[in-house]
This record gives structure tokens, C-alpha cells and sequence, in this order.
């Protein structure tokens, strides 16, 4: 894919195996808005050890109470974020399934109106300036993948970048099997 006609909104980023040693080793990205601008994205295979009611400092509702707590990325990691199953057209959607929702009081209204099934909590966010993510295409930094439901919301994180990766075929599939270090072998 071309840096200069890339539209990355709504689609997952896998890193290509080049990002080895990095913060964003065998990641994947859901990305949630891409202009000139720049990009934002949020690591989908991160998972803590908490939810999102562990680290609020108020008391939380059921509704946080089972939602899983992922570092989505290095971009100031105290800001919460969150995406949101959400089959209802909303001004938030990145997809028609899917809101990407910036404050507790915009998810509890989107609950009320939407009854999400499934919402993920992110500390921070992976971000890039204008032409920043274009270049890291154009180094073949990044794989494109379409966003499914299944696995912008699934629990097993720690097979995600190597499922994703396999299913856009040819070389991918080779690469997804490769061990992190192929040396050692």
C-alpha cells in the first residue's frame, strides 16, 4: 500500500516483523482516526491485569466492572479511552459496530442508549504526526488488515498479531509462525 493513498480509519496495523525490539513488537492496532494530520491507534493485544473499575478513583458501575484494562499505546498512558460494541450509528463510530469513546460519561450515555455488549478500556494511545505512519508504510513497517468484531473483542490478546497476520496470506502466513528471535533456532 502506497504512503501516499493510504486511509488506515477503521482497519487494523499489524507490524510486519520489522518492529523487532520496539514498543510496538508483533502489535496490532486498531486504528481510530487517520488524516493529513496524523494517526491514532490503540494496541489491541496489551492486556493488563486489571479493568477499567480497578483504576478509576471513583466507585464504578457493573458497567467497567468486567471491562478489560489494555496499554493502548505510549502516548499519554494516564488518558483513558475505550471502544464500545455498538450496533447504533453514533457520531463516535469508527466502524457501524464499533465507537471509539474518550470519556466515562460518553460510555455510560452510549450503554443507556446502545446496551454494549462488550467495551474495552485503553490507557493511552499510539499516535503519529502528519506523514509519520505514511513514511513507516513506505519502510514496510505496517501490514493492513480489515477490522472483524471478533478480533477487535477478544480475550485471547496473545495469539491475535500471529492469527491476524496468517490470515492475510502468502509471506504473512510465513512470517506470522516465525519465533521472535529466528537466530536462536
Amino acid at each position: 500500500m502506497s504512503g501516499a493513498n493510504l486511509q488506515v480509519a477503521g482497519k487494523m496495523i499489524l507490524d510486519s516483523g520489522r518492529l523487532a525490539a520496539s514498543y510496538f513488537e508483533r502489535s496490532v492496532i486498531f486504528m481510530v482516526h487517520h488524516d493529513r494530520e496524523g494517526a491514532i491507534g490503540l494496541v489491541m493485544n496489551r492486556p493488563t491485569r486489571h479493568t477499567v473499575s480497578e483504576v478509576l478513583q471513583e466507585k464504578a458501575d457493573d458497567l467497567f466492572a468486567r471491562a478489560p484494562l489494555y496499554l493502548g499505546g505510549p502516548v499519554q498512558p494516564q488518558a483513558l479511552s475505550f471502544l464500545v460494541e455498538s450496533p447504533g450509528v453514533s457520531d463516535m463510530n469508527v466502524l457501524p459496530w464499533v465507537a471509539w469513546v474518550r470519556s466515562l460519561e460518553e460510555v455510560k450515555a452510549l450503554a443507556a442508549s446502545a446496551s454494549p455488549s462488550r467495551i474495552r478500556g485503553f490507557a493511552g494511545y499510539a499516535g503519529w504526526g502528519g506523514g509519520q505512519l505514511e513514511g513507516e508504510f513506505e519502510e514496510g513497517c505496517w501490514v493492513t488488515a480489515r477490522a472483524q468484531p471478533s478480533d477487535v473483542f477478544t480475550e485471547a490478546t496473545g495469539a491475535l498479531w500471529r492469527e491476524v497476520l496468517a490470515r492475510q496470506g502468502g509471506i504473512w502466513r510465513l512470517v506470522a509462525d516465525m519465533p521472535r528471535k529466528p537466530e536462536r533456532n
